[in-house]
């Protein structure tokens, strides 16, 4: 039968065990949580901002071309469709999570546009100013045009930033996992010295 001392040697080792899988666990789901917050925020923030920047572009562009052309059927009709597209676009990307610099950027974008639709009536009117308000209405789209290319590559910039930082998260849960395999060894090894062991009784005295 075991006596009293083994079951407390057993049990120790127990708890042990339980604490250093529990500590493990621990550590593991918070290295997790971040992984798991990097893949989103390179979908949500980076994927999803970066479809954005590409869908702006190609609309500014067409506003482009048909200044370059003359299209004034264009600024009738089309225009108002491009223009609410853009400010849905632009919506959206504000409804991400933004960093100071892509926020600033973003920020001089919005405001080239509102500058850009009062503009666009002016060249539609086809006023005295109207070559004047051609020149100044390109000069919005390169502005715009820079301030989307400067997006993009925060884009590309951010989405790396977050893929080394899950890469470091899964390194280290693999790293923490070959320690938990070893310091499961070793604890297993060390109850069973300690459970066995028996210490020789003193010899009586003759």
């Amino acid at each position: 039968m075991k006596t009293m001392a083994d079951k407390l040697k057993w049990t120790a080792g127990l708890l042990v065990v339980f604490l250093l899988i529990l500590a493990t666990n621990l550590v593991d789901r918070q290295h997790f949580r971040r992984v798991k917050e990097s893949v989103v925020t390179i979908y949500e923030d980076r994927l999803v901002a970066k479809d954005l920047v590409f869908e702006l572009t190609l609309l500014v562009e067409e506003k482009r071309l048909a200044i370059l052309r003359d299209d004034l059927a264009f600024f009738n009709g089309r225009s108002k469709m491009v223009n609410d597209s853009i400010g849905q676009f632009v919506e959206q990307f504000y409804g991400t999570r933004l960093t100071r610099e892509e926020k600033g950027f973003l920020d001089s974008f919005a405001s080239h546009m509102k500058e850009l639709r009062v503009l666009e009536a002016d060249w539609a009117s086809k006023n005295k100013n109207a070559q004047e308000a051609k020149s100044v209405f390109l000069g919005r789209i390169d502005a715009m045009e820079k301030d989307l290319y400067a997006l993009s590559k925060i884009q590309l910039a951010e989405g790396k930033r977050q893929l080394q930082k899950a890469t470091k998260s899964v390194d280290a849960m693999d790293y923490l996992t070959q320690l938990e395999v070893i310091a499961l060894v070793i604890i297993g090894l060390s109850i069973q010295i300690i459970v066995l062991y028996k210490p020789r009784n003193k010899e009586e005295n003759t």
